[in-house]
């Protein structure tokens, strides 16, 4: 069970590490300390980590800063003089710490007089009588210090609470100034910070009327609060902060992505992110419709195709083979010999068939009798090997870019050159 001990203890630098011959060995620190902890060992440990801590961020030339940062921490020895056990801090307990450190400190030799003695003195490494003042006004200023540390954490919560809409904090969130609240909620669960004293059953009862708030941390405090967080994320308007919040990172992020992109990877980046909000927008509906109780229609059965859309397939196609008669240089259609020697052609034949996109091929006519229809027969049969070769190269997925190429006049430029090349050809 916690409680408030008040507590005078002594550092005594008698290490292992430290040589019985050193002039400082056997120096003592002595301090008070009043903490809220299970044992006066603990109010110790607590104390003794905020000396390593201030040593290290703030050294000194002098005193037990000094001492700790030349020796070491392993070199001092602690231990707990005296302490008093009370249900909260008060006047009492301040005045009497006061008294006990300013009586040792004079019994071990007084304050701190040479820090490099030729031979053993007798001092302390403090660098005061001790004590801390007039104990009624310090009691004053640490109930004020007190007082505001918990408003700020009370703002905090309630500022946490309007947002979500529960009073579980993950322990990776940091508000948007800077506190960190889950660090605080830590220590009222661990070690009943503020929670002890005349004020204790007041905000322990606020406490237990905030939604969503738990004495358990960890998975256990994930379970007990999970049925209320599933509740504020399946209801649109208690959840329209949090997702507004996200949506707008989502935002920040995509823009400041998009910036370092060149116009191509702009054009397919916006095109994929058309796609996911169009996804993310049904995915979203159904979501709302589950919370809502309503039964998802059956999926209907998928129907054949309209001759719109098979003539809107077929000038897909044809759009694709000019703009890869034309992005792919001529000279490779040279290499169409030796492809077909070695079965390359008819592989991608074969791949384009068993995909169902056999079709794509230009389809031979039979052998005609003039010249012209010889040369038409030829250049055909060279654009149906590029269309297979290419369909098998190239990914599926551009087949998405053809609106774009069509507005932006690429396409109709392929069809020109297709065109172009057949006059040169002199069909």
């Amino acid at each position: 069970m916690k409680a408030f001990f008040a507590i005078v203890y002594e550092l005594c630098l008698d290490g292992a590490c430290v040589a019985k011959d050193d002039p400082l060995y056997e120096t003592s620190y002595i301090g008070q300390a009043g903490r809220n902890a299970s044992s006066p060992e603990e109010a110790l440990e607590m104390r003794w980590t905020e000396h390593e801590r201030g040593a290290k961020n703030n050294p000194r030339e002098h005193g037990l800063k000094w001492a700790l940062n030349k020796y070491g921490p392993d070199a001092f020895s602690k231990r707990v003089i005296c302490f008093l056990k009370l249900a909260s801090r008060c006047l009492e307990a301040l005045e009497w710490m006061n008294a006990v450190e300013i009586e040792e400190i004079d019994c071990r030799g007084g304050i701190m007089r040479n820090i490099e003695p030729s031979a053993p003195v007798w001092q302390t490494f403090n660098l005061t009588i001790g004590g801390q003042g007039d104990a009624s006004v310090r009691f004053k200023a640490l109930q004020a210090e007190a007082e505001r540390v918990w408003s700020r954490f009370q703002r905090e919560l309630l500022s946490y609470i309007e947002e979500f809409g529960t009073a579980y904090v993950r322990n990776e969130y940091v508000s948007p100034s800077g506190y960190k609240l889950h660090q605080f909620i830590h220590n009222i669960r661990s070690k009943r910070t503020f929670l002890l004293g005349e004020n204790a059953k007041e905000r322990t009862d606020w406490l237990n009327t905030l939604p969503g708030w738990t004495w358990k941390g960890g998975a256990e405090g994930r379970r007990l609060t999970g049925a209320a967080t599933s509740k504020r994320r399946n209801d649109p308007v208690q959840d329209a902060p949090r997702r507004a919040k996200k949506a707008e990172t989502l935002k920040r992020k995509r823009e400041e992505h998009w910036a370092t992109l060149n116009e191509v990877e702009l054009a397919e980046e916006k095109y994929r992110f058309e796609r996911e909000l169009k996804y993310t927008a049904r995915k979203e509906a159904k979501r709302q419709a589950k919370a809502r109780g309503e039964v998802p229609e059956p999926k209907k059965s998928p129907k054949r195709r309209t001759e719109s859309q098979i003539r809107g397939y077929e000038k897909v196609k044809a759009d694709l083979a000019a703009l890869r008669a034309t992005l792919v240089p001529k000279a490779q259609q040279n290499q169409l010999a030796r492809l077909r020697q070695d079965g390359t052609v008819a592989k991608a034949r074969q791949i384009l068939g068993e995909a169902g996109r056999g079709d794509e091929v230009v389809e031979e006519k039979k052998p005609p009798l003039t010249r012209a229809e010889q040369l038409l027969r030829a250049y055909n049969k060279i654009k149906a090997d590029l269309a297979a070769l290419r369909a098998t190269l190239f990914p599926k997925a551009q087949r998405h870019q053809v609106p774009r190429y069509r507005k932006d006049g690429t396409v109709a430029k392929a069809h020109q050159i297709l065109r172009e090349r057949s006059v040169d050809a002199g069909v």
